[in-house]
């Protein structure tokens, strides 16, 4: 039914105050209809539709339809009210009513209408809220015919006298305040009457004395027991033939189930209001289908700083600048084809600051099912999304540094299962981290140590230490997937994770510098060892070339000092001619002394540095001290070396030529060779010295022992270049020596 005069319904007030609508919310029981005050259609939600039993094509978009469905006797007040509501609006219109429901029963509904202006002002619709109280108004009616029963017996029926005293107790009263009739006639009311209420008793048999009734009305009353019980009273005189008044009839009614009913329908209406409050503060916005904003709560306000008039009638993506993550013609399809769509978009402030919104959309039909308006909720979760992007980025940030760690890291859990597990401990224990995740970090420890790990861990949980090294005092070892044990050094560290401990543990593979030190140990031992042995081999040194000077030189030097003092004597006398025979003679064995004594100095020079070695290369001299070994030893040598000369410098030539010579001297000492083989070439990027024996071999002992200081010897004049050398034998096969040289460039 629409407004008689609909210019006069209407007609604006200024001074009114836009009231937000009550916005159904998930899972309520209220519905939501509007009245379009400009065609005269009234949008009908489906949860109304719901509570009347009837579908979208049941009903039509018109005030009419509600009107008919109002009970007769409600139908005029209600649409009174609305029609003067439109004329003087309040704050809002409430009222409660009775609808026909599609059983043709009648369902009573507790109704809340607010009116909604336009840009201008002026009044375009209402928007209300209705729920089912048919429940709490059948309570009520049930009350009314629990108190015609006990009217009829069931109530507590009390007479009294004049002066209070209980004349009769009926069974009602019995059960509602525990006395039995027994105990109670005779005895005065006051015995179920609290005492802060004495007066109201006595106010009652005052008028009672007048002869005038008390209605019925609510009061407190003491049971037996001594609890207060919520009661309905009334009280009637009773008279005599003579209408004297000699009593009262007295019928009390226990109203606690009415009380509790009372309490749960204001509780409800409470809540309505909370919601309506609670709603006016949230970032809400309801836009028509072109996207127009048509109604801005104070909470949207807050949140985007626009003021309603700023807001009203903009289009909502104009507005707020918005980016939509999967586009904007996404979000229409979604709320085309399923009514509803929730996600995450950016919108513009005022102030033209960004911000991330969660956003949940709701499309609002009329019964034709044709789209009249969006709902939109937003919560502003800028900051979250910051910081869950800073926790990712912290969390990536923490893996990589994890996962390029040097070292292995292992996170177990106070069940020593791990947890954690990078890729330096994949490489180190050749067990991928997936199939390394829950299992218990036994798994990568030897047998025997498994229970003393376990303990330690326990221990040190309990001790509440941040950190600590482990196995400072005797070496660790862990196990890899292959069952290979190896040596390691670690560390450990507990925190708190949700409550529970959590160890990890930093482990650092040692095999390699375990062997780099026994490598430094031997090395250092085998350096010792040629130190000394080369102090000995320079005393030796000197020691031969002392007596070579001294048996040599000396004897010859002497016997030249005495061939001269013999010519000098024969000079000094008369010179006959068989005297200067003598000292021709002696003249002669002079200049062989001499050269006896050329030869020697240069024996001792060639045996110290040979010259050939710096005047004619390495060839040369290679193949002059193969001659010489041959000579003083009686050992074949057979010699093939370039004629040309070798890139290599004096230091590499030296080297090689001095390992050759210690090649000859082991051969000489150890070999009881009869033949040597020698071949000296040049190969890609090195120069190659192979000497090879026939004699006795050498054994892999033999080639591996630390105090084989010639062996040392050789490697470390070859090492000292970048070079290789290789020692092989077998017994009885003979001995070879290869030599790798890699080419300096120079010969200088």
């Amino acid at each position: 039914m629409a407004p008689r005069n609909q210019s006069e319904a209407l007609s604006p007030d200024p001074k009114s105050v836009v009231q937000v609508p009550v916005v159904p919310l998930a899972g309520s029981e209220i519905a939501v209809w509007e009245w379009d005050l400009a065609t005269n259609q009234v949008y009908l939600s489906r949860e109304f539709r719901r509570q009347l039993g009837i579908e979208e094509a049941e009903i039509a978009n018109g005030l009419w339809e509600l009107e008919t469905r109002l009970h007769p006797e409600d139908r005029e007040p209600v649409m009174q009210g609305l029609r003067a509501y439109l004329v003087s609006p309040a704050s809002y219109y409430e009222a409660e009513y009775r609808l026909r429901h599609i059983d043709t029963t009648y369902h009573w509904m507790l109704m809340q209408a607010q009116l909604v202006r336009d840009p201008r002002g002026q009044p375009c619709r209402i928007i209300g809220y209705q729920l089912d109280v048919s429940q709490q108004r059948e309570a009520k009616e049930d009350q009314a015919r629990l108190a015609a029963i006990v009217e009829s017996s069931e109530d507590a029926i009390i007479g009294k006298s004049l002066e209070g005293l209980v004349t009769s107790w009926n069974q009602g009263a019995s059960r509602l305040f525990g006395y039995t009739a027994e105990e109670m006639v005779g005895q005065s009311v006051s015995r179920i009457i609290p005492p802060e209420r004495s007066e109201e008793e006595a106010e009652i048999l005052l008028r009672l004395r007048r002869g005038e009734r008390v209605e019925r009305y609510e009061t407190v009353r003491r049971h037996k027991d001594g609890r207060m019980i919520d009661v309905s009273l009334s009280v009637s005189p009773i008279r005599d033939r003579n209408a004297h008044v000699i009593g009262a009839s007295k019928i009390a009614r226990d109203i606690t189930d009415q009380k509790k009913v009372e309490a749960a329908t204001r509780q409800a209406h409470e809540r309505l209001q909370e919601q309506t409050a609670v709603l006016e503060l949230a970032p809400v916005l309801m836009r028509d289908m072109e996207s127009r904003i048509v109604l801005w709560t104070k909470g949207a306000e807050r949140l985007y700083g626009f003021s309603k008039a700023e807001a009203l009638g903009r289009v909502s993506h104009e507005l707020f600048q918005t980016r939509f993550a999967q586009g904007k013609a996404y979000v229409d399809e979604m709320l085309r084809s399923h009514g509803q769509w929730e996600g995450e978009l950016i919108h513009r402030k005022s102030n033209g600051e960004r911000l991330v919104i969660a956003s949940q959309q709701i499309v609002y039909r009329d019964s034709t099912g044709r789209p009249l308006h969006i709902l939109e909720v937003n919560a502003d979760i800028t900051q979250r999304k910051s910081a869950e992007q800073g926790l990712r980025e912290s969390q990536a940030r923490f893996a990589s540094i994890i996962d390029s760690a040097m070292d292995a890291i292992i996170s177990i859990d106070e069940a020593q299962l791990v947890v954690l597990f990078n890729r330096a401990a994949e490489q180190m224990f050749g067990c991928a981290a997936a199939e390394a995740f829950g299992q218990p970090l036994d798994r990568f420890i030897p047998a025997q140590l498994r229970s003393a790990h376990r303990a330690h861990v326990h221990a040190f949980g309990a001790t509440g230490a941040t950190n600590r090294a482990m196995g400072k005092l005797k070496d660790l070892t862990a196990l890899r997937a292959d069952g290979q044990e190896f040596p390691i050094e670690a560390s450990i560290s507990q925190t708190q994770v949700g409550g529970a401990k959590l160890f990890t543990v930093i482990l650092r593979d040692l095999t390699k510098r375990k062997a780099a030190e026994e490598a430094l140990s031997r090395s250092e031992e085998q350096l010792r060892a040629l130190t000394t042995r080369l102090q000995q081999a320079r005393e030796e040194e000197a020691m031969r070339i002392a007596r070579e000077l001294h048996d040599q030189l000396g004897r010859c030097l002497a016997a030249m000092k005495m061939d001269v003092d013999g010519i000098e004597r024969g000079l000094a006398g008369a010179a006959a001619e068989a005297d200067l025979g003598a000292l021709t003679e002696k003249v002669r064995r002079m200049n062989e002394t001499l050269d006896e004594t050329v030869y020697t100095v240069r024996r001792i020079a060639a045996e110290l540095r040979p010259g050939v070695l710096d005047d004619l290369g390495l060839s040369a001299a290679i193949e002059w001290q193969a001659r010489d070994f041959q000579r003083r030893s009686g050992v074949s040598c057979v010699v093939r070396a370039p004629e040309e000369d070798l890139p290599l410098s004096r230091d590499q030539a030296t080297a090689l030529f001095r390992i050759f010579q210690e090649s000859l001297t082991n051969v000489a000492r150890h070999a009881k060779a009869t033949k040597v083989w020698v071949n000296l070439s040049k190969e890609e990027g090195a120069v190659v010295l192979q000497v090879e024996d026939d004699g006795v071999g050498i054994s892999s002992a033999r080639l591996a022992e630390r105090h084989s200081l010639g062996l040392l010897g050789m490697r470390e004049r070859v090492a000292a270049f970048g070079g290789e050398i290789e020692l092989a034998g077998m017994p009885g096969q003979g001995t070879a020596v290869v030599v790798r040289m890699p080419v300096s460039g120079t010969s200088g």
